[in-house]
């Protein structure tokens, strides 16, 4: 039988142009919609990586870049062609151990982007995108590199491109060494400049009726995410530094496959919805403990550092004992100079070398508190120097559990670079294993972590009232404020 020589190359003709088809090398545009189709991502590729956002065919973002620089290397965000193209859709409700709501409805619209640079060093990598009802998140899968086995990041070229000007809650830290207690003050997008340090949750009013946050979640091992303004609305993600290394620029030590945190664009029509959303609890892992029943929320009685006037002495304490019995309340807090000073007497929050988390101030009859409290259903917190706590936790922690102490407060950490955000995983994880709750003072915004480790309660990271004892910034209007711009993030205290 013989072949037409015609027929062959018609047949060769297809079988190449069905395999560029594969990965083509043209532009692609890849959309994406939420499960009740209001909300629309679109991403592009070509000579950068883009991605916009609509809500019911209005513009929430118009087209901005992403990708990621490391550290001698081209930006990985550029000249790619799209190798697979997954999507699919998830729907779930799982019961938290404390949140906004008893049940949370996790539904979302998933796709997931391999992407290959058309020249050298082209490498491959992954981002994943997710529509909610209520929001947007997006995150990178990090690629091989065949000379090292980890790479460092300097930029994250992640943008948030909100097209016109608007108003918008800015919260400026100023600096990455922060304990996260500013004002959220309403500012034109247009009046913000990149030396501002902008601060998550940041909350933009797109519209009179169309309220969009942004913000991160799953935050581990990897470094913290603030914006700055680039000109004409557009903003950019700026990360922590590690220590030591703000020349360098060197913000994250990552490996192949490993995920970024997810960059979240919370969405609703007014900011109620904002508050009402579980977006960031969603984007969480799954609770890694197996045994949860030992956590238990609940109100606890701060003893009075707040008022200015420590009084670190058994009487004392339990006159807040007391107070928490017949309120009602299962916990009392127990704040500094409980095991002595915990700084140098510089007055610049130095840590005490000399200082031990395991011996009690004189003045402080533990063996009789810890009885008394038991009497009055009431159980005890600690506070601890975060640099104490590193330093002896291994040894305090089971102390503390033989005590009966229900959980501590671990305060002063001022950082959020991925070297902090690894210990803030570290401790929680050797707190649970003597059956300790945890919170956070001096400490960055939440990330949804207390999902997966529910023994985490709340922490600061907010211009809180212990500010009335020395200044008059908390006004009426920044304590309504809050509950709209950091709360958003999680539980704060």
């Amino acid at each position: 039988m013989k072949t037409d020589p015609k027929h062959i190359h018609r047949i060769l003709l297809f079988l190449i142009l069905f395999s560029g088809s594969a990965c083509s090398r043209a532009p692609q545009e890849i959309q994406l919609a939420s499960p009740d189709g209001r909300l629309v991502v679109k991403v592009t590729t070509g000579d950068n990586l883009r991605y916009s956002l609509t809500y019911d065919g209005r513009t929430v973002l118009e087209p901005g870049r992403l990708g990621i620089q490391f550290s001698h290397a081209p930006l990985l965000g550029q000249n790619l062609v799209v190798r697979k193209i997954e999507k699919s859709s998830f729907s779930e409700t799982w019961k938290p151990v404390a949140a906004k709501h008893s049940e949370i409805t996790n539904h979302y619209n998933q796709v997931v982007l391999t992407l290959k640079e058309t020249s050298a060093p082209r490498r491959i990598f992954q981002v994943e995108f997710r529509a909610f009802n209520d929001g947007l998140a997006f995150r990178y899968r990090f690629p091989e590199n065949h000379n090292q086995a980890e790479q460092l990041v300097i930029e994250e070229i992640t943008e948030f491109n909100f097209g016109k000007d608007a108003y918008a809650w800015m919260a400026d830290y100023k600096s990455f060494t922060t304990h996260q207690e500013e004002e959220f003050v309403k500012t034109r997008l247009s009046d913000m400049i990149w030396e501002n340090l902008v601060g998550l949750p940041f909350v933009v009013e797109v519209e009179k009726d169309l309220y969009a946050a942004v913000t991160e979640a799953n935050l581990r091992s990897y470094a913290g995410m603030y914006l700055g303004a680039k000109g004409s609305n557009l903003f950019q993600a700026r990360l922590s530094a590690l220590p030591g290394r703000d020349e360098t620029g060197e913000k994250a030590r990552v490996r192949a496959g490993q995920y970024s945190p997810y960059r979240v664009v919370m969405v609703g029509e007014k900011p109620g919805n904002l508050v009402e959303s579980e977006l960031i609890m969603n984007l969480a892992e799954p609770c890694a403990f197996d045994d949860i029943s030992w956590i238990r929320p609940g109100m606890c009685v701060w003893d009075n550092w707040w008022s200015g006037d420590v009084k670190m002495d058994t009487r004392t304490i339990k006159k807040f004992i007391d107070f928490a019995s017949h309120m009602g309340f299962p916990y009392q807090l127990i704040d500094w100079h409980w095991y002595g000073n915990p700084f140098t007497d510089t007055g610049e929050f130095k840590p005490n070398p000399d200082a031990d988390i395991t011996t009690v101030n004189p003045a402080v009859d533990m063996p009789h508190l810890l009885e008394y409290a038991l009497e009055k259903n009431v159980r005890l917190w600690l506070w601890l120097l975060w640099d104490h706590a590193e330093k002896q936790m291994d040894e305090a922690f089971p102390l503390y559990e033989q005590w009966g102490i229900a959980g501590v407060k671990i305060d002063f950490m001022t950082r959020d670079d991925q070297e902090m955000v690894e210990w803030y995983e570290k401790v929680i994880r050797k707190a649970a294993e003597h059956h300790l709750l945890l919170n956070f003072h001096g400490a960055y915004k939440n990330t949804g972590i207390e999902r997966t480790f529910p023994n985490l309660m709340t922490r600061e990271g907010v211009l809180g009232n212990e500010y009335n004892g020395w200044s008059a910034r908390i006004t009426p209007e920044h304590n309504v404020t809050i509950p709209f711009t950091r709360m958003l993030a999680g539980p704060m205290d």
